[in-house]
């Protein structure tokens, strides 16, 4: 075997990485504190391995809804290996 082809079947076991960006919208929830005062304030809090992110503080109807403007974004890395010619998870 020749060695750039021995690189090339090394670079295929190495593990490697894909980056996504996540982004939730259009945030709300039903059923909060159907007891809360008037005036409570709900915030939704995305907690992923060590990276937390949290929305603004959004108003409890007396329905007990809250809606929740713009978007959570995280990053995401997954890192993968091919094998037979297919993506798979990292070992």
């Amino acid at each position: 075997m020749e060695f750039s082809k021995m690189i090339h079947a090394a670079q295929r076991l190495t593990a490697q990485s894909l980056k996504f960006r996540v982004s939730l919208s259009s945030l709300g929830a039903e059923n909060v504190r159907s007891g809360a005062a008037q005036g409570t304030k709900a915030y939704l809090s995305w907690v992923r391995g060590g990276k937390t992110i949290n929305t603004s503080p959004a108003p409890v109807s007396p329905e007990g809804t809250v809606e929740w403007r713009g978007e959570l974004t995280q990053i995401v890395t997954i890192f993968f290996q091919f094998e037979d010619g297919n993506l798979q998870p990292a070992k």
